[in-house]
């Protein structure tokens, strides 16, 4: 399979990311009710088309972002694939094949072993 340059992430790849992620709403509205909203709607600040919008297409990132924190929740309390989603493929790599951020190796690694290392 060709693999080409990628226009969401930059990075050569295939397949390619997709263009554009969407968010369902009724994950958010049911989060909304869980804690005790009567309208989301009104608590959200929106309605008319831009609710039918969101229903029928859902939401793109930014603003799945903006409601679910107008609505006192963040977006991964909503969505839980929600941080999974903003990986870069790269970083998707990496994580899957066992590579640990670096503050998480500090924390894991006794200050004795680094001095040692940086001597």
């Amino acid at each position: 399979m060709a693999r080409t340059r990628c226009p969401r992430c930059t990075l050569t790849h295939s397949p390619l990311c997709p263009a554009e992620r969407r968010w369902p709403l009724a994950p958010l509205v049911d989060a909304m009710r869980r804690r005790g909203s009567a309208n989301p709607t009104y608590e959200l600040g929106t309605g008319g088309e831009a609710w039918k919008r969101a229903t029928a297409h859902g939401l793109t990132d930014a603003t799945a972002d903006r409601w679910a924190v107008r609505a006192g929740l963040h977006p991964s309390q909503v969505w839980p694939d929600w941080i999974d989603a903003g990986l870069s493929v790269v970083d998707r790599q990496r994580i899957e094949g066992g590579w640990r951020p670096a503050w998480i190796h500090a924390e894991q690694t006794t200050s004795t072993e680094r001095q040692e290392d940086a001597a």
